[in-house]
């Protein structure tokens, strides 16, 4: 549970005590394996197949390699949000965002967009994932809708 807060705290950039007592007590609830708190996927909302590749994505908090780069991803994604969307250092820091998503979602790019939009909290609500805030994640849509336009564009 420190792990997962950590990495959450590095992605936001900032610390709440309110939201990592809340985080703690949310993580708290959720079942343990190898002393990792475990994401939860409805069924209902993912096929067999789907749950399959959400169940090998990396896990806030875990020990797994693929974290680190992540976290120094959003962070730097973070950083970067006065930047336009569109301007070339958006556009490079989407690229390295897509193609990792890629990877880990085995190259099912129609589950990264249905996993996407159920990450992104309505307005006033608190994130699913914690660091990752509407703000961020609207961010990011624009940026990576930005960047997928392009390449389509580059490709004609």
């Amino acid at each position: 549970m420190l792990q997962a807060s950590i990495h959450a705290i590095r992605i936001s950039g900032r610390i709440e005590a309110s939201e990592i007592h809340a985080l703690i007590r949310e993580l708290q609830s959720r079942e343990l394996k190898d002393g990792v708190v475990q994401p939860v996927f409805p069924e209902s909302s993912y096929s067999e197949q789907e749950q399959e590749i959400l169940g090998q994505l990396p896990v806030m908090g875990s020990p797994d390699p693929r974290m680190e780069p992540y976290i120094q991803l959003m962070s730097a994604i973070r950083q970067n949000m006065h930047e336009p969307p569109d301007s070339p250092a958006a556009q490079q820091l989407a690229e390295a965002l897509y193609g990792m998503a890629l990877d880990y979602f085995q190259g099912d790019a129609r589950l990264i967009d249905k996993y996407w939009e159920g990450l992104i909290p309505e307005e006033g609500e608190r994130s699913v994932v914690y660091g990752h805030d509407r703000e961020l994640l609207v961010y990011v849509g624009e940026m990576i809708g930005h960047y997928l336009r392009n390449r389509k564009d580059d490709a004609r």
